[in-house]
């Protein structure tokens, strides 16, 4: 009421929209501010819990379709639904969705896409993939500027974490120069990011891949093979 009567009169429906817009899709509004601080204390800093309450801002969900979405066993979401209490409720048909629908759309106007990613990916249709299924994971930010991103072809930041992403698109095994590789290295050291590799798999089968790199093996050339695919990239960025 107080953000509505604010406004010079007619109190119409334009106006109503406006009031609505301002308390809750601006960073500083009432509601707006509410959500973010419900958030962070529910998210913490675990990655996970976030890509479940992003995954059920975009709809109702069964168990096996959210665990899909964030890229998580069944078993493992049953436990962050758990951890995100009273947030989340089951239906009767079983499905799981947000107790509050209106935090679902703040969720998704907050959401890679809408107005906290300013910066979307511009660069060549890998990168876009990868850049598409980080954002579906539940990263905040990605970037395709030079000057963000050093040697790297992406940055992708999630709950103040910046991972520097290296992408191929080849199949499996990946291979680099290895003054390639130390470049790569000594900008993630320089910058204090971790840094990953995704691996983009041809057409028809397109798949986006992520490795880690820890696991690379590395001789005159460094290679990148099934055995350092990351079977969950969110955990590995909270570990």
């Amino acid at each position: 009421g107080e953000t509505l009567t604010a406004q010079e009169p007619p109190y119409d429906g334009k106006a109503f929209k406006q009031a609505c817009s301002e308390l809750l899709f601006t960073p500083m509004g009432r509601l707006s501010l509410y959500f973010q601080r419900e958030y962070d204390q529910l998210v913490g800093r675990a990655s996970t819990l976030a890509a479940v309450l992003q995954a059920l801002a975009q709809g109702h969900k069964r168990v096996t379709d959210l665990s899909r979405a964030i890229g998580a066993t069944p078993g493992s979401t049953l436990r962050y639904l758990e951890r995100v209490g009273s947030a989340v409720r089951r239906r009767d048909d079983g499905r799981h969705e947000l107790t509050d629908p209106v935090f679902g759309v703040w969720l998704r106007w907050r959401s890679p896409g809408g107005t906290v990613v300013p910066m979307t990916v511009v660069g060549n249709e890998a990168e876009q993939l990868v850049a598409k299924r980080l954002a579906e994971m539940g990263f905040e930010l990605v970037y395709q500027s030079r000057a963000s991103r050093g040697a790297f072809d992406l940055l992708a930041i999630r709950g103040g974490r910046q991972v520097g992403v290296q992408v191929k698109r080849t199949k499996l095994p990946l291979r680099f120069k290895k003054t390639e590789w130390n470049r790569l290295a000594a900008d993630a050291e320089r910058f204090g990011w971790r840094f990953i590799v995704a691996a983009v798999t041809p057409a028809p089968d397109e798949d986006v891949l992520f490795l880690d790199p820890e696991l690379a093996a590395i001789r005159r050339g460094v290679t990148l093979g099934e055995d350092a695919e990351l079977d969950n990239v969110l955990v590995w960025v909270d570990s």
